[in-house]
């Protein structure tokens, strides 16, 4: 079964007002705490990014957007048109705490259409598993991740954490140096 790893990495940044993949969460560009995290479970990573990005990490597939800045399930489609796989898991390059444990579950976790994990009562839209759906004619522009579960059939597993900082994305830089404290706990 093959298994495609991705980095979300194709955002505006507009609220960090600079380019926040690049913003160092402990001397470390946060797209690569999350690179060397998925490492550990793949060779082969790809990275949905915009158009004449070129960021480049340890020859990682970087999948180009072609609708840019119409949110991220634009790039997860063009990423699941772009390359066959039997499951896709999705990661944003602006979630430094994904664990080991969140990784193992998503891959090891049988679910063929849309695979979540709920945390404080809510679901969460980053990371997901994507199995066998069909994509064709589903508008994707401005719309967000969870729609996928009003289309799909989906799975959405407890995670059980105190604060749920495993799901922390980074915005501003007000959150990145909040991480920053939350990293050194």
């Amino acid at each position: 079964m093959k298994t495609v790893f991705c980095i979300l990495a194709g955002g505006r940044s507009r609220r960090f007002k600079k380019d926040k993949r690049l913003a160092k969460l402990n001397g470390k560009p946060l797209i690569e705490v999350v690179y060397d995290k998925l490492s550990k479970f793949s060779e082969n990573i790809v990275i949905s990014a915009k158009k004449d990005d070129y960021i480049s990490m340890n020859g990682a597939t970087i999948v180009e957007d072609r609708k840019p800045f119409t949110g991220p399930l634009c790039g997860m489609f063009e990423v699941m048109k772009s390359i066959e796989a039997d499951r896709y898991l999705f990661f944003a390059a602006d979630m430094p705490f994904i664990t080991e444990a969140m990784i193992e579950t998503l891959i090891e976790e049988e679910s063929n259409t849309v695979l979540l994990f709920k945390c404080g009562g809510k679901i969460k839209p980053l990371p997901i598993a994507i199995g066998n759906i069909k994509i064709d004619g589903i508008e994707c522009e401005n719309k967000r991740i969870l729609h996928l579960t009003e289309l799909f059939k989906y799975k959405a597993l407890d995670w059980h954490s105190l604060d749920c900082r495993e799901f922390f994305n980074i915005n501003t830089q007000e959150e990145l140096e909040l991480a920053e404290l939350l990293n050194r706990k």
